[in-house]
């Protein structure tokens, strides 16, 4: 990854740090921490990823950004299973997210199960 977009990762984690310590609701504090997962995931840094949706899925256990960056975590390090895991949760409640279906797809691919 180049250096210039290493900086911007950088300074966009620091803005969500201050974003979280002065959101003023509960709901602002989830969606910046989401956001910050979504940018340590670019980071591939996918344990904090993992942690930052953690501390989101504790307070809101059916977010689907939480969920989904969760699935996203595990996958980018082959661990399929758990991927799924998180990806089917979503489709338990919201069975037509175009979205998942397509990434449970990309995820079976890359597991070598995917059929037509």
């Amino acid at each position: 990854m180049c250096e210039r977009r290493l900086r911007e990762f950088d300074a966009s984690i620091r803005n969500y740090n201050l974003a979280i310590k002065y959101a003023e609701t509960d709901s602002a504090i989830w969606s910046y921490t989401v956001d910050r997962a979504w940018v340590k995931f670019l980071q591939r840094d996918y344990d904090g990823c993992r942690a930052d949706c953690r501390l989101v899925l504790e307070e809101d256990s059916l977010n689907i950004r939480a969920l989904s960056d969760m699935a996203m975590a595990y996958e980018a390090e082959y661990e399929i299973d758990l991927a799924l895991s998180f990806l089917n949760k979503i489709l338990t409640f919201d069975s037509t997210n175009v979205t998942v279906i397509m990434n449970m797809g990309f995820v079976y691919q890359k597991d070598g199960q995917y059929e037509k």
